[in-house]
């Protein structure tokens, strides 16, 4: 039996199946604590046609060929890497949401299901924060020249 968590949103009520929930929680925990889930599959899926055009699976024209281009040359080669790691990741941790990424008429559910794991993430790094404020000073020397971290 395959647990939901509903989502209200403007008078529609959504269902989010738990393993995505579960999956943004161990995304937090394991791959990127500040991971932005929508900007991820927006990036990510942007990479993931770049790769699919080069190879020749792809076909696109000159204007989607430009479009992406532009999009992604504002991103240092670092930071594109960290989005490939970071969207295998995810792909890996959310079983089903390749198949929802490449269906087009499923995109409002994708976003929905994005807002919601960024939901869970925010949480898990709120949670984190919060039980850390306590163990802080004890790691922190007022004057760190002075003081011996022991």
């Amino acid at each position: 039996m395959i647990r939901k968590t509903k989502i209200l949103k403007e008078d529609s009520e959504f269902e989010v199946q738990d393993k995505f929930l579960v999956a943004a929680h161990a995304m937090a925990c394991c791959v990127n604590l500040f991971c932005n889930v929508k900007k991820l599959l927006r990036v990510g899926l942007l990479l993931q046609q770049e790769q699919a055009a080069e190879n020749g699976e792809l076909e696109e024209s000159e204007t989607e060929c430009e479009s992406h281009q532009k999009r992604l040359v504002t991103l240092l080669t670092n930071t594109l890497n960290q989005y490939k790691h970071n969207y295998q990741q995810l792909l890996q941790l959310a079983l089903g949401l390749q198949s929802l990424i490449n269906d087009c008429v499923k995109s409002k559910d994708l976003t929905q299901i994005a807002c919601k794991m960024n939901t869970v993430i925010s949480g898990t790094h709120s949670d984190d924060a919060t039980h850390l404020k306590v163990q802080i000073r004890h790691y922190a020397a007022l004057e760190p020249l002075k003081e011996d971290f022991n």
